[in-house]
């Protein structure tokens, strides 16, 4: 049984060491994109463009959804 582990662990292995090698030439920035007057912002989605949306608390303490595109 044991002899039968050894494929599908190198299989694993090769699988990780190129999942590695593929995200090692990523690169990104953080922006703090702030809040709407509160305490807590939450970026909900981000797509493919940089395109941000999300909540933010307010100055009353309700949230407000936001987007974020192109610096503003």
């Amino acid at each position: 049984m044991s002899g039968n582990r050894i494929p599908w662990m190198v299989t694993c292995l090769a699988a990780m060491a190129i999942h590695v090698a593929v995200w090692a030439d990523v690169q990104y920035a953080i922006t703090d994109l702030g809040s709407l007057g509160g305490g807590r912002s939450e970026a909900m989605a981000i797509n493919n463009l940089g395109e941000i949306v999300g909540t933010s608390s307010n100055a009353a303490g309700t949230f407000d959804a936001f987007s974020y595109a192109n610096g503003s």
